[in-house]
């Protein structure tokens, strides 16, 4: 260890006194530099001298002060893009400098706005001085964000205006009230104080009173429904009213009351319909893949014991039971047909099918073919009118060689569509 001598001491702590001295000198000289930088408006010179600094006096609070006046000058030269991008990078707890960038920055949006409207897009600018005026209780930025507003409805191509305007109309025909009102509330929002503004106003209007209409008689069919015990179709009025009209609607919880009371009333209903529907068909389980198959009555024996057609049902555990339709053809010779065409008291329907689609298979003597699918929902409206005809008629045809065969739909296949169609309906609501 090495003891200095008193004298030696001395000179070096004096020595340390006179660079924290001279360091403190730079410092200051430095910041007063950075000061004369700020005054003169040399503002990014200034916030290079000021981070430079780092917590020398109150440099961080400067850096911050100067930030925004520079972002002011972008502004001031054009630049509202870099502007609002260097006034966002400003965080400060001063209360009054961050009242300054916020009303910086709507003054950004502003600009952009008068570029957006010099550039001919007129709508957007004016939605944008919209959006400013609910930003801010400064009298100067409203009265700017008005005026520039104005000018864009005034440049706003009223052929536009018009074009929406038709639309609305054409709305109101197909009685689309919720479009003709969102369409409606734009015109007066972009034309204001115009003959389009005045004719979209009594479309409004005209539209709110047939949605007060609609929804009066959808309250009456409402309680007439409930007093009939007529659950599906509660269940159908409140879904209408709650997707439909749930904005006009005052007490939306008893339509949703409504609703879950009637589904529990008639998943109870179905629950006694369901088994007395179900003891009509011939219940098939397969052990492989786990599924109930229920087929009608009308289902022959064996596939090729003659022409029929068929609904029958899939039921496995969890999945929504399945509908699916089976024609069979079955002849001494081979069809090959690729359409059914389907008469039912004079109606004539086309089910198409691809080569694909059909199945084959013979035992020599007989020759079977077949189309199995899930039917669609207007193949479906196919089934409904066979179910209530009073003579069907199915031709197998194969358009490649003009050949055709006829059968006619039993009432047997009719009941059978019938059992199954009830059954399928009664699962489909219990699921």
């Amino acid at each position: 260890m090495v003891i200095l001598s008193g004298k030696k001491t001395v000179v070096l702590l004096l020595s340390a006194i006179m660079l924290c001295m001279c360091l403190s000198a730079c410092d200051s000289s430095d910041y007063k530099a950075a000061e004369r930088l700020f005054e003169e408006g040399k503002y990014e010179e200034a916030v290079a001298a000021f981070t430079a600094l780092g917590n020398y006096k109150d440099s961080e609070h400067k850096l911050d002060e100067v930030s925004y006046y520079w972002a002011k000058q972008l502004l001031e030269d054009g630049y509202w893009s870099e502007a609002a991008q260097k006034a966002k990078s400003i965080v400060t707890d001063n209360i009054e400098l961050n009242g300054l960038i916020e009303l910086l920055l709507l003054r950004c949006e502003l600009n952009h706005a008068e570029e957006l409207m010099l550039a001919g897009k007129n709508k957007q600018a004016a939605e944008i001085c919209q959006t400013v005026k609910k930003k801010t209780t400064d009298s100067s930025i409203i009265v700017a964000a008005d005026n520039l507003q104005k000018k864009c409805q005034e440049a706003l191509s009223m052929g536009d205006v018009y074009k929406l305007l038709e639309d609305a109309q054409t709305a109101c025909n197909n009685k689309n009230w919720k479009t003709v009102i969102t369409l409606c509330e734009e015109i007066c929002e972009i034309a204001p104080g115009t003959e389009a503004d005045a004719a979209a106003n009594d479309l409004k209007n005209q539209a709110e009173e047939e949605i007060e209409t609609e929804l009066s008689s959808l309250m009456t069919r409402l309680e007439n429904a409930r007093n009939n015990s007529e659950w599906s179709a509660v269940i159908e009025i409140t879904s209408t009213i709650l997707n439909d009209y749930s904005e006009y609607v005052t007490d939306q919880k008893t339509i949703e009351q409504y609703k879950s009371e009637a589904s529990q009333k008639l998943h109870a209903e179905i629950g006694e319909k369901l088994g007395p529907a179900l003891e009509k068909l011939n219940k098939e389980y397969d052990e492989v893949d786990k599924t109930t198959w229920y087929m009608p009555n009308s289902k022959p024996r064996y596939i090729n014991d003659y022409c029929v057609s068929y609904l029958y049902i899939g039921d496995r555990e969890n999945r929504s039971p399945w509908l699916r339709w089976r024609t069979i053809h079955v002849d001494d010779e081979w069809l090959y047909f690729d359409e059914l065409i389907i008469n039912v008291d004079g109606t004539v329907y086309s089910v198409h099918c691809s080569y694909n689609d059909v199945v084959r298979d013979s035992n020599r003597k007989n020759y079977w073919e077949y189309v199995d699918f899930q039917p669609k929902a207007s193949q479906l409206d196919i089934i409904r009118a066979i179910i209530t005809s009073e003579d069907t008629v199915i031709r197998f045809v194969n358009n490649d060689d003009d050949k055709i065969f006829d059968y006619t739909v039993s009432q047997s296949e009719k009941d059978g569509f019938r059992d199954i169609l009830d059954a399928f309906e009664l699962m489909q609501y219990q699921e």
